[in-house]
């Protein structure tokens, strides 16, 4: 194996085969400690032994990818530890062999489903969905089958467009969760907690449905990624409570939340440039009368054309860059990353 710089990885804002692969083993090794720690002192405090629940994590193997579930399990007893829900601390350890079996713990494979009904479903679509949205609703075959076709065709422009960022995909990823697109304000999501899932719903039919599934994709991995990368360095030192105005959403948001839509903008330019022999074969240039009104557009309102869009992202990192040089408090490894975008995108749009 390559010699590894875990710092250099950390810092280095473009998809790396090396990096990726590298990184999340990190990522999954830190779970893992930190899960038994978890049940250690659930133990402690409840006095009981729990000795099976952690041989079982002791022996799960960091080389593997792990599936929905570890992540989906650890936070879900982190939250009650923070709750100082004991109750369900108990239950949780009580029955965390039979729910983790040796078979669900790893996962191999990409998966491309619509609603299925699992059992972190309900979870899932509560932390996901706006207040008020119940669950998501179920692509019909056919429906499927024609979100399956384009995500496929998606996949495929990643990888040959940067095989590294395909390589990054295919680690990180373990299943497109393709629900309706019934929910006006919900397009896309990920989240640490569910590593490893990247739900999208389906496309309007007057959308570029492989631009879409490109973007979307690229998009969420790209939170992925920096989850991992947050999961073994903090970056962001603010403060949660404090808020800012963000390129990316409408009202004022966490530090964290405005460098997660710095680096998600940032790739989504890296990967537009990297695929205009896709969406932009004739390599027309850019347009330079699209109006700043045009440029500060809800993203949500934003059209599915190739070169609208990435005009967007590139004022949006501008503006984002501003932010975060005036108000963000950074670790070395944030000052690193955030310094390494700044130069990387002037040589990308130069």
């Amino acid at each position: 194996m390559q010699q590894y710089n875990l710092t250099q990885s950390l810092i280095n804002p473009d998809p790396h085969e090396l990096d990726a692969v590298l990184l999340h083993r990190h990522f999954r090794e830190r779970i893992k400690q930190s899960f038994i720690l978890l049940v250690q002192e659930v133990a402690k405090t409840l006095k009981k032994d729990y000795e099976a629940p952690l041989a079982f994590l002791k022996q799960i193997n960091s080389d593997k990818r792990y599936s929905v579930r570890v992540f989906y399990s650890y936070y879900s007893l982190l939250a009650y530890i923070a709750n100082n829900d004991i109750r369900a601390c108990e239950k949780f350890c009580d029955s965390l062999c039979s729910s983790l079996t040796y078979k669900n713990i790893y996962n191999n494979h990409l998966f491309i489903k619509t609603v299925h009904d699992e059992d972190w479903e309900k979870n899932f679509s509560r932390d996901m969905l706006p207040k008020g949205e119940l669950k998501f609703e179920k692509l019909d075959e056919n429906e499927l089958a024609y979100c399956k076709k384009n995500v496929l065709e998606a996949i495929e422009v990643i990888k040959q467009s940067s095989p590294e960022m395909g390589v990054e995909f295919s680690d990180h990823t373990s299943l497109i969760y393709l629900p309706k697109g019934s929910i006006a304000s919900y397009i896309a999501g990920s989240g640490v907690k569910y590593f490893g899932v990247l739900s999208i719903t389906s496309p309007r039919s007057e959308y570029d449905p492989l631009l879409y599934f490109f973007d979307l994709i690229v998009h969420e991995l790209s939170h992925m990624h920096l989850n991992i990368i947050m999961g073994l360095d903090s970056v962001i030192l603010n403060d949660a409570s404090e808020r800012y105005f963000s390129p990316a959403k409408i009202e004022l948001r966490p530090m964290k939340g405005i460098f997660h839509a710095h680096f998600v903008f940032y790739r989504l330019i890296y990967m537009y440039l990297k695929a205009g022999k896709v969406f932009n074969p004739k390599n027309k240039p850019l347009s330079k009368n699209i109006s700043i009104e045009e440029l500060d557009a809800n993203i949500a309102m934003l059209p599915w054309e190739y070169k609208r869009r990435l005009l967007v992202w590139i004022h949006k990192f501008k503006q984002g860059e501003e932010i975060i040089v005036k108000h963000a408090k950074l670790t070395k490894i944030g000052e690193q990353l955030f310094e390494k975008m700044s130069e990387n995108f002037l040589k990308m749009i130069n």
